[in-house]
């Protein structure tokens, strides 16, 4: 940790004279500020000087001065290949990756991916993006895809990014990438097309950009089509209506701007809102073209609901199960069901990363392995690569086969994120803060980190990870200030009486027998008519009792459950808290988690055992966003509380460049998130990764996962 955290300190340190020069680079891992950032033309701390003098007399003051024009490239393409292109080999042999969580074939962005389909997404649709983001996780325009850029910014605020892209740009299949293909990112990462049920795509990817919120909604002027009298009409069969999104222009075939809306600004990532990688066009919308006639991009009226269902949605061809166009150093080949084999190739079209780098590993199948058995296939042979592993017992077991194996080896960095208990807010019981504080104070999460991390990990208390940059430089502050929600069943009981959960299924005072129960007295406390959750209420002499009790849901063959299920539920059980015990399927689970296309009357878990990890850009103001539209995904908690909302928006307007206010603020939405906890945190640990040694160079930790650390390794035979 501290050789990690001196690497991070000494890389701001580095940044903060580049950025006296003027800013150029934004990092959204150890927070330097953003790309746009006006350097201050004097120091604001100096005092005015007391010379009684007009400042016009003197010959040595100097005038007005132009703001300097903000850089945001270096270097040209053809400078950028050059750098890693000594290193570059003709790719060849095949690895074979381990993978003991759970794959359901989705392969593209906007969706819920599992973490071992998320990592072919990224292989075969990366490093084409605008922006990129390098080994410190320093935020940068990419020079390989963009040859010109710059910004502006009008009276209003709004800042328009203008992009030129080079044309030799080219899909897998050889097919030229176009402006076209930038700005169908943005379009159908906002439109309201990809957001319906039919679809189920996320679709507020463009929500700070002008002109989003006109261009998601459906319009009024919007009516089913007309259709013949026998024929029965379809949901979302309607008349077209031409929707211009007036801060996305396409300019021509290779030119395109994205303006942010200054209502947005300032923004610490201000980059990442202009982060769009390409899309291809004529893929999932053919026959669809993108023009502009002056008030912003809009797509023709042959772009339906209808056509994404063909082209998106399809089991069979859908392009979120068959990318078979795609731009990244990867291309995809197949995912045979049965097995649970995915297959990727190298791209012969991708011309390399921001540094040059093209892949030197031909082939790549990520296999499913199951966690008692994948030591012995990586002694064997049988795999080459296990992702990242955690939990004392597969750690050790894991080092004592490096040990014995001189063709093994692993390497080790702290985990940017945490598992955890995920409750549903909006639910009975857990919709009260109570019922949540009184579960976090009956599961021994000590002895639950004992028995499954052991050294290996840490107990944490909010939102946050050990390989987290913001939890580095604010750790003191944050262990003093946060609960810690220690194991303390009388607490509990306290909790669940101050909720209301006093009487039995009588309606009598509860005497420590059974299950507790709440008298509802107020309508917004139920839970809907419809839902299973519903069911569980009792009648008694007019009154409406809520039972304390939670549905979990958990996944088969998980240690994580195991413990959950030994030191948790007996001590619910004495307390009066029922909680029922459901073991699905992980896809299964994500369903109920996410409410996927579920209906009120299937709703009836609130409570899931589940694990996470941040990426690059923290966006804590989307995961706490109560707007229905956030609800579900990335909102996933169903959290309705718009103080923590707000604070997690102060967070998001920190001024770039500011460290101190972005990691106080960043504290301060950790302590309200601590006491709203709308998630229980259980561990966050030190990942191992255990592989053959003729993998070489491979450079996995806290910022780069193994989907693109396997770009810049190479197989040695």
């Amino acid at each position: 940790m501290k050789k990690v955290l001196a690497l991070l300190l000494a890389f701001v340190m580095v940044f903060s004279v580049l950025a006296a020069c003027g800013p150029t680079e934004e990092d959204p891992v150890t927070t330097d500020p953003p790309a746009g950032t006006d350097a201050p033309s004097e120091d604001p701390s100096e005092e005015p000087s007391e010379d009684p003098e007009d400042p016009t007399d003197d010959p040595t003051e100097p005038g007005p001065t132009e703001p300097e024009e903000e850089v945001y490239l270096t270097m040209n393409q053809e400078e950028a290949l050059a750098i890693r292109a000594a290193e570059n080999v003709e790719p060849s042999g095949t690895l074979v990756v381990g993978d003991n969580s759970a794959s359901y074939g989705d392969f593209w962005g906007g969706w819920t991916n599992a973490a071992p389909d998320a990592q072919v997404k990224d292989m075969v649709h990366g490093e084409y993006g605008l922006i990129y983001f390098d080994e410190l996780g320093v935020m940068h325009v990419n020079p390989v895809v963009v040859e010109e850029v710059s910004s502006e910014v009008d009276e209003s605020g709004n800042k328009t990014f203008t992009f030129k892209i080079y044309e030799n740009l080219v899909w897998n299949t050889g097919d030229p990438i176009t402006g076209d293909d930038y700005v169908f990112s943005v379009l159908m990462g906002s439109c309201w097309e990809a957001g319906t049920t039919p679809i189920g795509r996320s679709n507020t990817s463009g929500a700070e950009l002008l002109g989003y919120a006109e261009f998601h909604a459906l319009p009024e002027e919007y009516v089913p089509a007309d259709t013949d009298e026998d024929e029965e009409v379809e949901e979302f069969d309607y008349e077209y209506v031409k929707r211009e999104f007036a801060g996305v222009r396409r300019i021509d075939d290779y030119s395109f701007s994205i303006t942010v809306n200054g209502e947005w600004l300032p923004y610490w990532y201000e980059l990442a809102l202009v982060a769009y990688g390409p899309t291809p066009l004529h893929r999932i919308a053919p026959g669809v073209e993108i023009l502009d006639d002056g008030n912003g991009a809009y797509l023709t009226e042959e772009f339906t609901v209808a056509l994404l269902e063909e082209t998106v949605m399809d089991a069979e061809t859908g392009y979120r199960y068959q990318p078979d166009v795609t731009c990244g150093p990867y291309q995809f080949i197949g995912h045979d069901i049965d097995t649970d084999l995915r297959t990727i190739e190298v791209n012969p079209n991708f011309l390399g990363t921001f540094d040059g780098k093209k892949p030197a590993i031909e082939t790549i199948v990520l296999k499913k392995t199951v966690q008692d058995t994948e030591m012995e296939e990586l002694a064997t042979g049988e795999v080459d690569l296990l992702a990242p592993i955690n939990g004392e017992e597969s750690i050790r077991g894991g080092l004592k086969v490096v040990e014995a194996n001189d063709h093994l080896t692993y390497r080790t960095y702290l985990r940017n994120g945490y598992g955890y208990l995920g409750f549903q807010c909006d639910e009975s019981p857990t919709q009260y803060r109570e019922v949540r504080h009184a579960i976090a104070h009956l599961l021994d999460r000590a002895a639950f980190l004992e028995q499954y991390a052991g050294p290996f990990g840490q107990t944490v208390h909010s939102m946050y990870g050990l390989g987290q940059v913001e939890y580095q430089m604010r750790e003191v502050e944050l262990d003093e200030a946060l609960n810690p929600y220690t194991f303390n069943p009388e607490r509990a009981v306290e909790l669940l009486e101050e909720a209301g959960f006093v009487l039995d299924a009588a309606g009598n005072e509860y005497a420590g027998e059974g299950t507790r129960h709440k008298e509802i007295t107020n309508e917004d406390e139920l839970p809907p008519a419809s839902s299973v959750l519903a069911g569980q209420l009792v009648e008694v002499d007019g009154k409406t009792l809520m039972p304390l009790q939670i549905n979990w849901m958990n996944t088969p063959d998980n240690p994580v459950s195991e413990l959950i299920r030994a030191l948790l539920l007996p001590e619910a059980e004495k307390v009066g808290l029922e909680i029922t015990d459901n073991t699905q399927e992980f896809n299964v689970l994500l369903k109920h988690f996410y409410r996927e296309a579920l209906p009120e009357e299937e709703l009836e878990y609130t409570m899931f055992n589940l694990a996470t990890g941040f990426a690059e850009v923290l966006s804590f103001w989307d995961s706490v966003n109560p707007d229905p539209e956030y609800l579900g995904y990335p909102n996933t908690s169903f959290i309705l509380d718009d103080s923590l909302y707000n604070l997690a928006i102060e967070m998001y307007h920190t001024e770039p460049g500011d460290f101190e206010a972005w990691y106080d603020n960043w504290l301060e939405f950790q302590i309200a998130y601590n006491d709203y906890l709308p998630e229980l945190p259980l561990y966050s640990d030190e990942y191992h990764v255990f592989h053959n040694t003729r993998l070489v160079d491979y450079r996995q930790d806290v910022l780069w996962d193994y989907g693109r650390a396997l770009t810049w390794a190479r197989i040695e035979e």
